[in-house]
This record gives structure tokens, sequence and C-alpha cells, in this order.
């Protein structure tokens, strides 16, 4: 470890000597002018030279290395935003110049889901997509627009039933992705038995997904990452929505407040009040006392041009509540060997909560910070009447992150950074009241209660390199060390993009990938995401390993935009359960689960584009995912490799936009 930190000091000491003599840096924010909200991915290029940058998820970008002298002219973009022009002169002084970029009409195309490349053409990410939350809500959706469902219009994104809205991509299931909101992890990101996704879409900027092979500075997941971004507010005007479906009412207010901004936006379903009305009506017999809500906000503060702070939170609870019948009391209360006799009391409730305090900081016109401070809980808690039964689920952390960027020259920027992360789980059940031996009379109780606390430290560096126009290169080594169990893990990632002309990038990633807690969702078979039971690696219960391998291309030279990618993904130490159902009540955990490996390849492309008034995409994937639990003596097909459910051979998506009026968009889609 120490010497890893001292190879990261190192670099950094050659970067700030490496700094071209006689350039300027440019640098700055660019953001929406209606909203001031930051532009994530948009480019910046000085016209006719090889200089130019991306803004990162922030909106803040720097062109390290622009030679003395001028005038430029220094074009800014964004997809769905007017370009502007800027006339620059360039002395060896830095340069700061925030933008503010206006919307253009909303058009055919921008109604479908698309993928938005962060930089283009330069994006060196694989299978990368930004979905933004606008694109979201003319997707087609069940009820009303979701998330999860929209990104399963991409190619490689997958459900595993027409029930759930949990994600698998590439090969790997929901528990083998990492999903953070505003930076922080959510482990259950689903509602009603992972039906709809936990985010409101109108309180979501956008999500960024990386389907495979993605940088150093994310970590503990084996397949896919996936970053929702909070909205930051709008920062010039007061906004509120209120909207009523069949199925929820949801709120959004938003506006500056001081100097910066807030956003607080809530949903809760009607399922519960609905059905009761109608059992009161006597159109149905019995009502369904469920529903579920979601609470989610943002505050920015710009202490001054230089530094900005953020608060986030997010709270949401699924509530399956029955309450005794008082007009119709058992016949026999005090039964309680026969409670399918008794109309019991009984709640099963589960929910996340997610806190945050971020920073963000620019040292100078090189060097980009940002901070957290993070908190997150998934917690499950079922109780039957008088207490008889009680099932307690949890799994939370805390978390310190920070995230460098030294922007050096044109050719070279370092990234580096590091996290220290506290995380626990939690498993109790206690029951009382039931009979060992079925018509002994005697009652029984039961209790099983486990607790595992953990560290996990991880530190990463990253060096982009471009030589060229041509090329583009980022090396990575990113170490772990989890406390349970021990482990130290080093993981080094790759990544290569070769541009052969303006319209064609070639690109390739490559890594190594560790996960210290397993999933276990007894009814994922049946796409139902409701009893998820996080399982903490030790010394008996290996780490699991994944390496990545993908190629992906991406062209403009046919009439439609053409992506594919080629992926290949070998795990290790995976698990799973021994019997379909299962609780977590035994101390040996090779008595619970099996262990062993698998693998996931496969190919897929889309086609993007527009005729005459229409506008759409078509997508096909061809992929394979493998499993081999156990041996002959003890695993599951005889030990033999076999097809997991969530395998899927082929799969195709289509996706139309319309718009004959400039205040009516049809869309339709097919997956």
């Amino acid at each position: 470890m120490k010497k890893l930190t001292t190879l990261f000091l190192f670099s950094l000491a050659i970067s700030v000597f490496a700094v071209e003599g006689g350039s300027c840096v440019v640098s700055g924010f660019v953001t929406d002018s209606a909203s001031g909200e930051a532009i994530a991915g948009a480019n910046l290029k000085i016209e006719g030279e090889p200089y130019g940058a991306a803004c990162n998820i922030h909106g803040f970008y720097t062109i390290p290395a622009i030679p003395k002298g001028g005038p430029f002219t220094l074009v800014v973009s964004a997809i769905g935003y007017k370009s502007i022009k800027k006339q620059i002169v360039c002395s060896e002084e830095p340069i700061r110049l925030d933008f503010e970029l206006a919307e253009e009409a909303i058009v055919a195309e921008e109604v479908v889901i698309e993928a938005k490349r962060v930089g283009g053409m330069e994006d060196p990410y694989v299978g990368h997509t930004i979905v933004e939350s606008r694109l979201v809500k003319y997707s087609p959706g069940l009820a009303e627009p979701d998330l999860f469902r929209s990104l399963q219009l991409l190619p490689g994104v997958l459900a595993i039933s027409d029930f759930t809205s949990g994600l698998y991509i590439w090969g790997l299931s929901p528990g083998e992705n990492l999903i953070l909101l505003d930076n922080i992890r959510v482990y259950n990101p689903t509602h009603l038995m992972g039906f709809f996704s936990t985010f409101i879409v109108e309180a979501v900027r956008e999500a960024n997904l990386v389907k495979g092979g993605y940088p150093a500075k994310w970590g503990g997941s084996l397949g896919s990452v996936l970053e929702v971004t909070n909205k930051d507010g709008n920062r010039k005007n007061f906004e509120g929505m209120a909207q009523l479906s069949l199925l929820s009412g949801k709120f959004l207010v938003e506006g500056p407040v001081a100097n910066g901004s807030y956003m607080v936006g809530g949903r809760r379903t009607w399922i519960d009040l609905a059905t009761k009305m109608l059992k009161n009506q006597d159109t149905m017999e019995e009502d369904i006392p469920y529903y579920f809500y979601d609470i989610q906000g943002r505050v920015n503060q710009d202490f001054t041009d230089r530094d900005i702070a953020t608060f986030s939170f997010y709270a949401g609870d699924d509530i399956f509540a029955i309450e005794e019948d008082e007009e119709n009391p058992p016949e026999d209360p005090g039964d309680t060997l026969h409670p399918e006799e008794n109309d019991d009391d009984f709640e099963y409730r589960w929910g996340n909560v997610t806190l945050s305090a971020q920073w963000t900081h620019i040292f100078n016109e090189r060097l980009f910070g940002h901070m957290v401070l993070a908190g997150s809980r998934f917690r499950a808690k079922l109780e039957g009447d008088n207490n008889d039964f009680n099932l307690n689920n949890s799994v939370g952390d805390v978390s310190l992150k920070g995230d460098m960027s030294y922007f050096y020259s044109n050719e070279h920027t370092l990234s580096f950074g590091g996290m220290l992360k506290w995380r626990e789980c939690h498993f109790k059940i206690d029951e009382a009241g039931y009979e060992e031996e079925p018509g002994s009379g005697e009652e029984s109780t039961f209790s099983y209660d486990k607790y595992t606390g953990a560290s996990i430290i991880a530190l990463y560096g990253e060096e982009e390199y471009k030589p060229n126009i041509f090329w583009r290169v980022q090396a990575g080594l990113r170490t772990e060390y989890a406390t349970n169990g021990g482990y130290f893990r080093v993981g080094p990632r790759l990544s290569a993009q070769r541009r052969i002309d303006d319209l064609t990038t070639l690109r390739f990633a490559t890594g190594a990938y560790y996960q210290y807690i397993h999933l276990h969702n007894p009814l994922e078979d049946q796409g139902f995401a409701v009893l998820d039971v996080w399982v903490p690696v030790d010394d008996d219960l290996k780490a699991a390993v994944a390496s990545h391998f993908v190629l992906g291309m991406d062209t403009d030279h046919l009439p439609a935009h053409l992506s594919t990618n080629i992926y290949y993904k070998r795990m290790f130490h995976l698990i799973e359960a021994r019997e379909r159902f299962v609780f977590l009540v035994e101390d040996d955990i090779h008595s619970v689960f099996y262990e062993g490996d698998g693998w996931a390849a496969g190919f897929d492309l889309s086609l993007e584009g527009k005729l005459g008034p229409f506008a759409g995409w078509v997508g096909y994937g061809l992929g394979w995912t493998m499993r081999h639990m156990g041996d002959a003596n003890d695993g599951l097909n005889n030990g033999e490799p076999y097809y997991p459910k969530y395998d899927r051979r082929h799969s195709l998506k289509l996706s139309l936009g319309y718009k004959p009026h400039p205040r009516l968009n049809l869309t339709a889609a097919f997956c």
C-alpha cells in the first residue's frame, strides 16, 4: 500500500513539471441557460486545431494547452442544445470561460431513447450510454415513465421477466451491477417486487451506463456501472409540478436559494387507497393493503466560483400491511397454532435511505477535485401478529471518497483518488408459537442473529494519454483491501480508442474487477426482488472475481448511426442457493450455497437515425451466459455447466418516434 501511494505522489510530481510552456489553459463550466443545470458531455473544440475537451459529469472542462496567440474560435456544443462560438486570444495567463447553452426545440429523433456519447466520437468508454430524464419521459412505459424500463430498450440490457425492472446487463445479474445515486450506492433500487425502479424520473438529470470494461475510479462490482444523477434544481426561476396517474401521485419543486438551488420530489402510489374504496363499494371482495413512496432531493450552494457544496438525499419504502378485521373477529382469538383461521396483523416493509454531502473544488485551472461523504442503507422488516414472527434484514455503509483530475497537457491527464468504506450486514429472525412436531401441541421458539461489519479501503490511479488526434489510451490501477477475509486485490484497467476518421472510431477495454458482497434473492427465478439478502465475504466465502474484454465500434458512414460491441466476461467465486427458497440461518455458509464460476459472451448492435418525420432505432443482441456450480458429487445440474434463467440467446429492440405536431409526440417500442 505504501509503495502504491508513493507511486501516485511520484506521478503527480512529474505531472507538475510536465506543463507545456508558451501556452494557456482554458477552463470553466457549461450549463443550461434556462435552469443553470450542468451539461455533462458538452463538447468544446478549437476550430481548425486539434485542441478540445468534453465536460465531466459536473459540467466542468479544461483545455490544458492552447498555443499562445490567436484569435481562436472556440465552439461549444451539446446534443439537444444550440451551439455557440467564442473568440479567444491566448497569452500565458489562464482563461476562465463559463458558457450557458439554450435548448433546441425537441424534434422527433430526441423522443427516442438514444445513446449520447460523452465527447462524441472521442468517448474512451465501450458500451457507454447517457440517457437524459427528458428522453425517459417520452419513452413508452407501464402506467408511468420508468428509468430502468427505459434502459431495457438498450441492446445488451435485459429483464428476466415482464414483472421486473431489474437490469441484467451483458450476462450478469442485478446484484453484480454497481448502481449509484449521486455517488451513493443503492442496494435495492426497485419497488413493487422489482416492477418499478426507485428513482423519480422528473427528479433525475441523467443516467450514465457503462456496460463493461469501466475505468479504475469505480470498483466493488463485477458487472456494469449505472450512475444516476439528481437534478441540481433551477438556479434561475421557481418551478413546480404535480401529477396524478392511475398508479400514483407525485410532485416536484425546484428553484434558486441563496447562491445556489434546490430540488425536492416525492411520489406515492394509490394501490391501497383505490382498492379499499372499491372494496367499500362492493366492487372488490378484498383490498390490497400495499403502497410505496419515494422522496428525493438535492441542495447546491456556490461558496466561490471554485467551490460548490451539495447535499443529496433519498428515502423510499414499500409497505404491505394487513390489519385484523375488527368487524369479523376470529372465532378463537387464542388459537396461535392455526394462524390461517385468524385475521392477524401482518406488516412487511422494505426500502432504502441515502444521504450525502459533496464538495467540488477547482484547486487551479488544471486540478479538479470532488469529495463525497455518504451513507446508504437498505433494510427489510417483517412483523407478525403479537411479534410471533419477526425478520430484520439490512445492509448499509458509510463512505468517504475523493476523486481528482489533473490536466497537465493536451496529451496527458492524470486521475487519482481513494475510498474508505465501512459496511455492515445484519440478518435476524425470531419466531415463537409454532409446533416443531405437528400435533404435539408444544410451542417452540427459534432465534437467529447474524451481524457482520467490515472496512474496505481502495486507492486508484489512471493516466490518459493522447499522442495525436487518432489515439487515446487510458491505463489505470485500482487496489482494494477488505478486512472481512483480509483480501488485498489489485485490478489493472486498460482502454484504448483508435479514431479511423471523423466518422468512425474503434474502442477496446479490459480489466479485473472484485466484489466483496453477494446478493441472494430467493425469488430471482420468478423475477421478484422483495427478499434480497446481502451476504458478505469472509475467510470461507471467497471474494468474487471477474475479467472483462470488450471491443466496440461507432460509425456514421451509413445513413443511420451504427454502434456495435463484442464482449466476454469471465467470473469466479460466484454463489447459488442450494434451495430455491432459503433464509440464512446457518453459520456454515457452504450448507446454504454452492460456489462456482461462469462466463458471459455476446454481441450487440444498434442502428439509429431518421426517415422523414419518423425517427427511431433498432437494436439486436446475441448472448450466452453460463454457470458452473459445485461438482458431480455436490453441485447443481450434477456439476455440469448450465444456462441460468436470465440467459437470453437473442433479443430484438425497436423504438420509433413521430412528431406530427409541435405539441404532440407519438412513441412506440418493442423489446
